[in-house]
């Protein structure tokens, strides 16, 4: 197929997709809100119930396995999966459904009918292969997080704290995109599957037979579509950014001189442009699948009868109109609201955008970059640098000496491939560990946990983390010990990843302080017994900190080492952000306090675009 064949075939499916606009908005209004209003919150209630009644507040990362083993864990566990396996089948086939009845039909089906096609297509996965496919694509989503995003799973996606680690190991990073590539290719080759099972009826199996053989005999043309697809999808989103902060600068260049009005005005954009991209992004998907339907139709060249015999229920071109009109009445309407909420949000302007709690700087692993991880030197650099916390690993050494390493080994940071379990104090303090930040910066001792308290004390407090297999009650007791015979107290915080650790600590120190890290939970988290809960930046939302807060508790966040994100984080009153860039963090916060109205407002807007 020639380049003009391809763009008259694009700009046709654009058409039709525009002049059934309102039909899809129907079906992402209808289903998302289900999904959102009902679905969910039966499903959180459930697992409330479910996790109060093994006796515990919160499901999280730390104390997850013995409840996910247990009957309630498992059936909780079967009912996630199956609710995500039926929004996947069904979100995609019902708007295949609705794509392919405009393309034959030049009117669309109705979205229940579309939903109840969608619901009966479940039969088609019950085989090996269909099974294959649901499991490709839970693979698919957290792994690659590009190309076809369903709506209701758009946030799946793999932790930053895991991609960090992925892009600072080479070996990592290559293993990681090879089977990214791997993935992208059999994605690339599948990409007609669905159309085959849902269109033509096919089983799963000559469904994926089909798909492979007509992308292979297409392959150019997909590309090309694939490409102009994205092209087109880029420069809209681009537009519709460049032209609100065009906006924004207009009303903040001082050509409206009262600040309230000024306030209002960009508020008032904000909503307005808020709701454009959000409409855009909840309508993304059904044009990602709309052209998908138009090219495989052109590729496949199915009959008309065949195809009626599937879609015959079709919505009269008299109703076609009247949904139109109703889009557009969801637009004005949408624009009174943002009249009043402008206003609103403009005249109490400082209290809501202004307002924030205090965000103490914790350094990781001693100093993060500004020295070798874990030692004296990088706890040293970390005070200078006027961070309020360090946060250190502990593990015991050999003869039972607590030294400061984060890793299984030494090897990393030293060369010497032992654990501390397997040397003494005296062999490990020969070690010279080097700073992997900067190579022509110095090395220095690997220091114990005497000596950290020691070098802290009056100066920073610190976070411990008990690490390693050898993190247990006797590392708990010999830690606070320690921290007695210091006299700190108040300037330490006991932290851990397992929950079991914390609640041992909390019920035989109470006057110690202890902080709980996770990486995902559910249920109320915010009640679980400890002091600071160490969130991984993935689970920060406003909603969850405030529960924290309102326990009486801190919210901290792990490990941050991108400043585009350290606004956000202000946004949802964080107390305290662990990064291995102090430097970087402490200007990223000052820049947030300095921020005009105008920075406040184009925040907002680059935060829309975080989908």
């Amino acid at each position: 197929m020639n380049k003009k064949c391809i763009l008259i075939h694009f700009k046709s499916a654009i058409h039709s997709y525009i002049n059934n606009i309102w039909t899809y908005t129907k079906y992402q209004l209808i289903t998302k809100g289900v999904f959102f209003l009902v679905v969910l919150p039966l499903f959180y209630k459930l697992a409330d119930v479910l996790i109060k009644a093994s006796g515990q507040m919160a499901l999280s990362s730390g104390h997850f396995r013995e409840f996910l083993f247990s009957f309630r864990g498992l059936t909780l566990f079967a009912i996630g999966v199956l609710i995500l396996l039926l929004v996947i089948i069904i979100d995609i086939n019902a708007l295949i459904e609705i794509s392919a009845s405009i393309k034959r039909s030049k009117t669309p089906i109705g979205v229940h009918t579309a939903l109840w096609r969608g619901i009966k297509s479940i039969r088609n996965f019950l085989s090996p292969t269909g099974l294959f496919l649901i499991v490709y694509i839970l693979l698919m989503v957290p792994l690659v997080g590009v190309g076809l995003r369903l709506s209701l799973i758009k946030n799946i996606q793999i932790p930053n704290f895991i991609t960090s680690v992925i892009d600072a190991n080479p070996m990592y990073s290559f293993i990681y995109w090879s089977v990214v590539v791997l993935f992208s290719i059999v994605g690339f080759f599948l990409l007609l599957t669905f159309h085959y099972m849902q269109i033509e009826r096919n089983n799963a199996f000559s469904s994926m037979k089909n798909s492979i053989i007509a992308v292979w005999e297409n392959k150019t043309s997909i590309l090309k579509n694939f490409l102009l697809v994205n092209v087109f999808l880029f420069i809209i989103t681009a537009l519709l950014g460049i032209s609100m902060q065009l906006f924004i600068d207009f009303i903040g260049s001082g050509i409206v001189h009262n600040v309230l009005l000024s306030r209002i005005l960009m508020m008032f954009f904000l909503f307005t442009f808020a709701e454009f991209i959000n409409l855009w992004v909840f309508l993304i998907a059904p044009l990602q699948i709309h052209l998908l339907t138009e090219k495989f139709f052109v590729i496949s060249e199915l009959s008309t009868q065949a195809f009626n015999q599937h879609a015959s229920v079709t919505t009269p071109p008299a109703k076609a109109r009247r949904g139109k009109i109703y889009f557009y009445w969801l637009i004005c309407g949408l624009i009174v609201f943002n009249i009043f909420a402008g206003a609103f949000t403009g005249y109490y302007f400082d209290d809501i955008f202004r307002y924030r709690t205090k965000v103490n700087i914790v350094a990781h692993r001693g100093g993060g970059d500004l020295g070798p991880e874990n030692t004296i030197a990088g706890l040293e650099a970390a005070i200078n640098a006027g961070a309020r916390w360090s946060e250190i690993d502990v593990m015991r050494s050999k003869d039972g000496i607590y030294i400061i390493n984060h890793d299984t080994t030494f090897e990393r940071l030293t060369g010497s491939p032992k654990k501390p379990s397997e040397m003494t104090w005296n062999e490990i303090k020969k070690l010279k560990v080097k700073n992997h930040f900067n190579e022509k910066g110095k090395s220095d001792n690997v220091a114990d946990l005497d000596g950290m308290l020691n070098a802290a004390k009056d100066k920073i407090g610190l976070l411990i983390e008990l690490k390693g297999a050898d993190a247990d009650k006797k590392m708990a007791d010999d830690v606070v010990n320690a921290i007695h015979a210091k006299n700190m107290e108040e300037e330490t915080v006991i932290i851990s990843l397992d929950y079991s650790l914390i609640e041992y600590i909390e019920k035989k120190h109470p006057e110690i302080k202890t902080g709980y890290l996770y990486f995902f939970a559910l249920g109320d988290t915010a009640k679980l017994n400890t002091d600071y809960l160490i969130m991984e930046e993935a689970v920060v939302s406003l909603e969850s900190v405030e529960k924290i807060h309102s326990e009486g508790k801190k919210a901290f966040v792990w490990t941050v080492n991108y400043s585009d994100t350290v606004n956000k984080l202000i946004d949802a009153n964080i107390d305290g952000i662990i990064t291995d860039h102090v430097t970087d963090i402490k200007k990223s916060i000052k820049m947030w306090d300095q921020q005009s109205d105008v920075d406040i407002v184009l925040d907002g807007i680059k935060g829309m675009f975080e989908i």
